[in-house]
Order: structure tokens, then sequence, then C-alpha cells
């Protein structure tokens, strides 16, 4: 039986996770690990978009006045102003999975969805709307 359960983090973001045994594994071996790393990163959040903007071809501006930012809805305002927003997300995504690939090393099949509370969906894997598909059919009652 397959089963899902959706994790949120502290920023008003969230994912859903498939559950089986190889996920129970990996959680356990690499907890610690995991929240070492989402200390880490928590400061750097600006710091990376601003980098994929540059890259992206948004201009020092517009990375300058990311760096500036407190919170990320003010960054992805940016962004959208500059006409940007998903050309940054996509770029954002494709980092993302490949570090999350990396990490789960053909283990498992990882898929994600980027949102905001503000601007909703930001970017999505290639993949990802097939777990909604898995989630309906796996939410239909058993006759």
């Amino acid at each position: 039986m397959q089963q899902f359960y959706r994790g949120n983090d502290r920023h008003g973001g969230g994912m859903w996770f498939y559950k089986d045994a190889s996920h129970r594994a990996y959680r356990q071996a690499d907890q610690s690990s995991r929240r070492n790393h989402e200390h880490a990163l928590e400061g750097c959040r600006m710091e990376l978009l601003s980098a994929f903007a540059i890259h992206e071809g948004a201009g020092a501006d517009v990375a300058a006045k990311i760096l500036d930012c407190v919170a990320t809805e003010e960054a992805v305002r940016l962004l959208r102003e500059a006409g940007k927003q998903q050309e940054v997300m996509d770029y954002a995504m494709e980092r993302i999975m490949f570090y999350l690939n990396k990490r789960a090393g053909g283990r498992m099949q990882i898929d994600c969805i980027m949102y905001d509370n503000t601007f909703g969906e930001l970017a999505k894997s290639k993949e990802a709307d097939r777990w909604f598909t898995l989630l309906e059919r796996d939410a239909e009652p058993q006759t």
C-alpha cells in the first residue's frame, strides 16, 4: 500500500513525501546530518537566489537587491518584476534535483515542488505531477 505524508518546513512551504521502507532507513541514517545542513543553508537563501538570478541574466542590480532581502517573498517579487522569476526558479529546481538525486544515490525516486504561500507554485520537477495522480488513486475508496 502506498502511503504519503506532508512535511512542513518552518517558512510556510511544504512537500508531500512517499513513505516506504527505504525512506525510513534513509531518514534514520541521515537525520542528524540533515538537521545540520538545514541549519547551515537557512542563512544562504538570498545568496543562492542572487547567484541563480545572475546565472539566468537578471543583472547585477537585481542580484544586489536580492541580497538585501530578508524574506524569500521579497526576492521572488524582485525576480517577478525583472521578468526572470520562472527562469530563476526553474534553474533552482534543476540544482535542487541534482543534489537530491546525488544524495539519494539512486535508491529512491525523487520529485519536488517548490511553492510559496504568497505566489503559489514556483517550480516543479519533471515528474512531480505524477505523484498527484498516485495520491488521488490512493485516496479513492477501496471497493
